[in-house]
């Protein structure tokens, strides 16, 4: 009841009346009846089933679906948020599930495109007007300070080393981007002339000019850090904590005082670079500007997401499971900028299936289930996890596989001294060699970008391999001069779930008999029947929700409800060898606990290679398991002898 009282007092930033969404003519209730308030400086996650309406709702929040019933308020007043500009006027921002990103254009192109100015308006000016105060106040204790301790020329000098010291911060980040541009460039030049090739050599010169001048910033950062941070002086100390404070209130003004577009409509580039490094330091967001998206991991693409909503300024913001594609250490720093967040006075909207996640971070939990809110709950000591997840899917799950050792023969796929290099020169894959045993689950693990999605791309031929080889029951299936099977042949024996379910697995605007077929184009396919009888089979097999016909379009499922489907379709074709990766992203955890078992019983007699970052699923389903660290196994382990503590040392270098 207490709890109750304190929610009231609490100011509502967004409320939902009886909000009702149907699809395809009332065929598919995905929001039934929802009534549900956010309140200011709070996270409000909300959990359930694949399928449950989790992102419809927060689609109808941010404007991009008109829902049939019911109202929205924001701020205590009616509001349209499917009118041209809502979400934008009501300072709403949304992480989506699935990427909104330009695979050709940078970082900093994607994070500016299509907001290229920022929203003005009175909230705004009233930052500025609080920026300001604080700034006059600041200069008050600036002036007092040294007149009380006659500081004036010290102060100036100490004032001049910090200016410094952020002069050079910024200096090492632009010759590290001219670095990353010239490694792109050289890259291009053909690998079997690299050595002779004078343009390669000069720019292999140039490159090696710049990290000296790199060396050489950093060792005066080293001296200017020295005088700001080991002065034992508590007049100094005071002084730097004084100038500090001023030049983030300085920071601060500019964020949002600077014009970004001149007045013919030019993008003001030097600025608006200038305003994202602003946000990356206060959020400790680190990602090269100047990177193009191609060239990122999914985990960074997620943090591009997270910076276009950050770019301007926002009072609710929601996050459609941002750490579905993210490393453990990745995780732990997205969590950390969204308590900032709401620290700030921000509504944070959060969704995640990782109930421990949830947990973790959340003031309030709502969970859905077929489109229903079932309850919202104060998130107090007493709340466990097992209960959430019970309301969820009806029942509780654990997530523990005893295995077969008799099922498992002779190794079957063997890679052997596997070097790969990024389009930067950069070695991602370094000397890896290990080998898979018919009927066993072999995981692959580690912090994301260490190597682990460059072996899963070079086994299912999307990368070629710099060096080394892949033998399959001792045939070579591929090697430095590219891959031996034909698409027919790697058809018949492979099967892969791949890492980008919407980039590699599914064609969204085609419907699910169509994206039956397509990593099949062998005749026994094309015949209606059979194709009607494979479809049904993997919508019935891997409950995928929504899906009442064949001709339902991919595009109107759930992502979770997509990727069932994507797993269903290559766990069922006929295969020799399976490659999964990530194949539970998304998921809640009873979609989790069938992928599972169906994985584990298909095992037998087959090759089944698993990429996660989810350490525990891995612990819990394979036989064995490489963890990885900057492009080398550390060890290969099995997960039933080995401690958390001990695979968690290894992924990050520590293990002896």
């Amino acid at each position: 009841m207490q709890n109750e009282k304190n929610r009231k007092k609490l100011e509502e930033a967004l409320s939902l009346k009886k909000i009702t969404k149907t699809f395809l003519g009332g065929k598919i209730i995905a929001n039934d009846d929802i009534t549900i308030s956010f309140f200011k400086n709070e996270i409000h996650s909300i959990v359930g089933e694949n399928g449950s309406g989790k992102s419809t709702l927060m689609n109808i929040i941010f404007g991009l679906y008109k829902q049939d019933y019911g109202h929205i308020y924001v701020n205590g007043h009616k509001t349209n948020m499917y009118q041209k500009g809502a979400s934008k006027k009501n300072k709403i921002g949304m992480v989506h599930q699935h990427f909104h990103l330009v695979e050709n254009f940078t970082v900093l192109d994607n994070v500016i495109l299509g907001q290229e100015e920022i929203v003005v308006n009175h909230k705004t000016h009233k930052k500025l007007k609080t920026y300001k105060t604080d700034l006059k106040k600041i200069r008050k204790q600036i002036d007092s300070f040294i007149k009380e301790n006659s500081f004036k020329k010290e102060f100036a000098f100490y004032k001049n080393i910090f200016h410094l010291f952020e002069e050079t911060k910024h200096k090492k980040t632009k010759q590290k981007n001219l670095i990353f541009e010239e490694k792109n460039k050289r890259s291009r030049i053909p690998q079997k002339n690299s050595g002779v090739n004078k343009k390669y050599l000069a720019m292999s010169d140039w490159i090696r000019s710049r990290k000296i001048e790199i060396e050489d910033i950093e060792l005066v950062q080293d001296r200017l850090n020295l005088i700001l941070e080991n002065n034992k002086d508590p007049k100094v100390k005071e002084a730097i904590e004084l100038i500090k404070s001023e030049d983030k209130i300085l920071n601060d003004i500019y964020s949002y005082n600077e014009k970004l577009v001149s007045r013919f409509g030019v993008v003001k580039r030097k600025n608006v670079l200038k305003r994202l490094l602003y946000i990356q330091d206060k959020y400790h967001i680190e990602i090269d500007p100047f990177a193009k998206i191609s060239n990122l991991s999914i985990g960074q693409r997620q943090m591009v997401e997270i910076l276009k909503v950050l770019w301007d300024d926002k009072d609710i913001i929601i996050f459609d499971e941002p750490t579905a594609t993210l490393s453990i250490i990745e995780i732990e720093k997205l969590l950390k900028t969204i308590n900032h967040l709401k620290k700030e006075g921000k509504t944070i909207i959060f969704i995640s299936h990782k109930l421990q996640e949830v947990k973790t971070i959340s003031d309030r939990i709502s969970v859905l289930r077929k489109g229903v809110l079932i309850n919202t709950y104060e998130n107090t000591n007493s709340l466990k996890p097992t209960q959430i997840g019970k309301d969820m899917v009806g029942r509780v799950i654990n997530l523990n596989y005893p295995r077969k050792k008799e099922n498992i023969g002779l190794d079957t796929l063997v890679v052997n001294n596997l070097t790969y290099r990024t389009s930067s020169g950069f070695k991602a894959l370094d000397n890896v060699s290990f080998a898979v045993r018919e009927g066993e689950i072999f995981g692959i693990a580690g912090i994301e970008g260490n190597g682990q999605e460059e072996i899963i791309k070079i086994l299912t031929n999307l990368r070629k391999p710099y060096d080394g080889l892949v033998r399959y029951k001792g045939q070579i299936l591929t090697d430095k001069k590219g891959y031996k099977w034909n698409s027919k042949k790697r058809r018949k024996k492979m099967s892969h779930v791949p890492i980008d379910r919407l980039k590699h697995g599914l064609v969204p605007n085609m419907d699910l008999q169509f994206n039956s077929k397509i990593s099949d184009f062998d005749t026994k396919f094309f015949k209606k029947n059979k194709l009607d009888i494979f479809t049904s089979k993997i919508i019935n097999e891997m409950r995928v929700d929504g899906a009442f016909s064949h001709k339902v379009q991919v595009k109107n499922l759930s992502g979770g409800n997509q990727q069932k489907f994507v797993f269903g379709r290559e766990i069922y074709r006929d295969h020799e060898i399976i490659i999964a990766g990530h194949p539970t992203r998304g998921l809640d955890i009873s979609a989790i606990d069938n992928i599972y078992k169906k994985l584990i019983a298909n095992a037998k007699g087959k090759t089944t290679i698993l990429y996660s970052l989810e350490i525990s699923e891995l612990v819990a389903v394979c036989d064995r398991m490489a963890v990885m660290y900057k492009g080398k196994i550390i060890s290969i382990v099995d997960p039933r002898k080995v401690t958390m503590e001990e695979i968690s040392k290894m992924m990050i270098g520590e293990y002896k």
